[in-house]
């Protein structure tokens, strides 16, 4: 099996639990498309235990396994943003970061997510996209992704539990589109996330270094993700070292996640 594999094997990706809830918004969207406009240059420039997202109930509101921003209290139906593919430096040392938009998993036992990752495995980087329903398993996508790409991704609820999933490479001109169901999905939040994954064993992954991120035209329900007063999260060992942090909101849509350390 490739190097690069190793660490996506027994990745798992997260659930939120015990994050304080925020000020939920009402409004509903329909299906999002690729930003256009300004905000597609905005784009451009730019063990159920296993998955739970670490997050302390201080008021500091961090979390071992998550940097960026998540809105809670329920009725979330979309959730977008964009952001550059930070680059690898796997110098470093090996690790797993990933990036992604998603509904879910703050308070309950299901997380509707898709995203990209910047790996590092045997000192060698793999960039990848992926979506996943948890409890089912991370798919990959075959398309490329590099370094510097400008990615979109969207979670829309439908009738029935039903989700659309969709990740676009506007510099490789290529889109992804799913449609699944996840029947025990709640809905109870929406988030913008930098992650270090859990394994299979339920523990952190190393934090790949990924430099910085920035996620541009971030919403909520189809209005700016600042607009449901969400809670930022600052990613920080057990021990209190800080792994990545969350910058304030620009325009209530964007925001840069620095790394810092594994």
């Amino acid at each position: 099996m490739p190097a690069r594999r190793f660490t996506k094997q027994t990745k798992r990706r997260a659930l939120a639990a015990g994050c304080a809830a925020v000020a939920a918004m009402a409004t509903a969207a329909a299906g999002a498309a690729v930003p256009t406009g300004s905000a597609g240059a905005a784009a451009k420039a730019a063990d159920a235990a296993s998955r739970q997202v670490r997050l302390h109930r201080a008021a500091s509101a961090t979390s071992t396994n998550w940097a960026g921003y998540t809105a809670s209290g329920g009725g979330w139906t979309q959730v977008s943003a964009g952001w550059r593919q930070p680059a690898a430096r796997c110098s470093a040392g090996d690790g797993v970061s990933s990036f992604w938009v998603g509904l879910d998993g703050v308070s309950s036992g299901t997380v509707e997510q898709i995203g990209t990752d910047t790996d590092c495995a045997a000192g060698l980087p793999s960039v990848y996209g992926w979506y996943e329903l948890y409890p089912g398993p991370p798919v990959d996508f075959a398309a490329p992704v590099r370094a510097g790409d400008h990615m979109w991704a969207s979670v829309t609820a439908g009738a029935g539990r039903s989700f659309t999933l969709r990740l676009v490479d506007i510099t490789r001109g290529w889109s992804r589109t799913e449609h699944r169901r996840l029947g025990a999905a709640r809905l109870s939040s929406a988030e913008v996330i930098a992650e270090a994954p859990s394994s299979s064993s339920g523990s952190v992954q190393p934090l790949a270094d990924f430099g910085a991120v920035t996620f541009l035209g971030a919403t909520a329900d189809g209005r700016s993700l600042g607009s449901a007063g969400p809670q930022r999260l600052t990613m920080a060992s057990r021990g209190g070292t800080v792994k990545a942090r969350t910058s304030p909101l620009d325009g209530g849509r964007q925001f840069t996640v620095t790394w810092y350390h594994h």
